[in-house]
């Protein structure tokens, strides 16, 4: 069922102007149908006046005899129709007080003009008499019965009729034009009034695209304040001065991290040190292991791969940091280190190291070069991006699965896709896999890893000025042999023109 908050206007710009046009459109049709009343008014007191100035003027022509002149007398038994410029065609009657047609300026066949009533007696000193009737041959005409008298006494009736046929067609022209300029001009106030409101909140829309550009990743970008000095740059400012705290909140949490990472790590070192240390005196000892109980050696070992972990996690850490640095620094120094690769050497390389992970698992990995792409960059990190999805694939595909390698160029851009058979993703934790910290609930419980692997590649990649995107669902079909349609991890890179 289609209500009306299915059917109203979703921008602001279009309700705006939707509310403008109701407006404007009730106003316009009130205004014009006010013209046209006080017009059509105007126009029959007009033509009323007109006839009866025409009919006072052709009774004062009018003899009459017999005693005292009491009585009407005519040489013609018909009047002669008569044309008047402001009137047009004119028709006269001349009645006795008893309504007897004295003369007349119709044949006699066409009919009396329906006069409304005959005037005598009492109603003689009344005022003349107006109506509105159909004569046949004439159309539509305005009747005035007007009183003939001679000191007093009544003689009869003059009755004087004028067609409303130019009056009715000034009316239907004024229609047919108020017909033709109330939508054109409503066209007009929808296009004036959307264009006066979208120009009116372009600042908004640029607002709005200037934050939807801001993240974690940028978030020293601010919205352009509109010099307008009204609501909208108070908002503008008012949202930038959020962004200010926001920044301020992040930089302090990355330099609580770098912090804590940076004094996390020596302990760290030194405790697994000493825990290795501890193990390989055991294992050096006359008789083997029978200085230390099986269950202390399990608790060091325990103790020594969660020191381990947390070392791991302590760099990791610390290593995006340093990637949050590099954005508050100016390129010419981050980048000091930086010189022209061959993406396709770097992909070689880092397949060879990561073959002795895809082994653990008796997973074959696979490198495709079609064609050869050059990126400026750090060597180091490219390969520990490529390293840090080998990793990915290795621990979330099954055993005797295929991963693969491949370099492409398409668009300028040079394009490393790593590809697996493993559980995939669901596509609702798409959004959110290259979060800090997060794991995916289709994650293997106790595999190893804090949830930092793809955020280190999504920094490293976008360092390079580049992105990642990911292809992958978790509802896909799993093969017989453990297999599914996997993940595909593409990382896009400008390709290197020179200076």
């Amino acid at each position: 069922m289609i209500t009306l908050k299915r059917l109203a206007p979703r921008t602001i710009t279009a309700r705006i102007t939707a509310w403008y046009v109701v407006s404007f459109g009730i106003i316009l049709v009130a205004f014009s149908l006010f013209l046209y009343l006080f017009y059509a008014r105007s126009s029959y007191r007009r033509f009323d006046a007109m006839l009866l100035t025409y009919a006072t003027t052709l009774s004062s022509e009018i003899g009459h005899e017999g005693e005292n002149g009491k009585q009407l007398s005519f040489e013609m038994k018909d009047l002669p129709l008569h044309s008047d410029d402001e009137l047009g065609l004119t028709i006269v009657e001349l009645r006795s007080v008893d309504g007897k047609i004295l003369a007349s300026s119709i044949p006699q066949d066409t009919g009396i003009l329906p006069c409304s009533r005959i005037i005598s007696g009492k109603e003689f000193s009344q005022l003349p008499v107006f109506s509105t009737a159909y004569v046949p041959k004439f159309g539509r005409c305005r009747i005035v019965t007007l009183p003939l008298e001679e000191e007093g006494y009544a003689l009869g009736n003059l009755v004087v009729a004028a067609s409303l046929a130019p009056t009715e067609g000034a009316l239907r022209e004024l229609r047919l034009l108020l017909l033709i300029v109330l939508p054109a001009a409503l066209a007009i106030t929808v296009g004036g009034g959307y264009m006066v409101v979208r120009r009116s909140l372009l600042p908004v829309r640029t607002m709005v695209a200037a934050a939807s550009r801001i993240s974690g990743s940028n978030i020293d970008q601010r919205l352009p304040v509109p010099g307008t000095g009204d609501e909208l740059s108070q908002l503008a400012n008012a949202f930038n001065q959020v962004l200010d705290r926001i920044d301020q909140v992040l930089k302090s949490q990355r330099r609580f991290i770098a912090d804590a990472s940076h004094e996390l790590r020596t302990p760290l070192t030194i405790v697994q040190g000493e825990l290795e240390y501890v193990l390989s005196s055991v294992r050096q000892r006359k008789g083997g292991e029978t200085g230390i109980t099986k269950k202390r050696r399990h608790s060091i070992d325990v103790a020594l791969e969660e020191v381990t972990r947390l070392t791991a996690m302590a760099n990791n850490l610390l290593y995006l940091s340093r990637l949050d640095a590099e954005k508050d620094v100016p390129s010419e120094k981050a980048h000091s280190n930086w010189k022209v690769l061959s993406l396709a050497d770097i992909i070689v390389d880092a397949a060879h190291r990561g073959e002795a992970l895809a082994a653990k698992r008796r997973q074959k990995l696979s490198v495709r070069i079609d064609s050869s792409a050059e990126v400026f960059g750090d060597e180091q990190a490219l390969i520990r991006a490529l390293l840090n999805l080998i990793d990915n694939a290795v621990k979330f595909s099954p055993p005797r699965s295929s991963i693969y390698l491949r370099l492409f160029v398409q668009s300028n851009e040079a394009i490393v896709e790593v590809k697996d058979q493993g559980i995939g993703i669901a596509s609702d934790e798409l959004p959110r896999i290259f979060d800090r910290f997060y794991r995916s609930s289709s994650a293997v419980p106790g595999a190893p890893g804090a949830g930092l692997g793809l955020a280190i590649v999504k920094a490293i990649v976008e360092n390079h000025g580049g992105r990642v995107e990911v292809e992958s669902s978790a509802e896909r079909h799993t093969q017989s042999d453990g297999t599914g349609a996997g993940s595909i991890f593409r990382l896009f890179f400008p390709i290197w023109l020179g200076k």
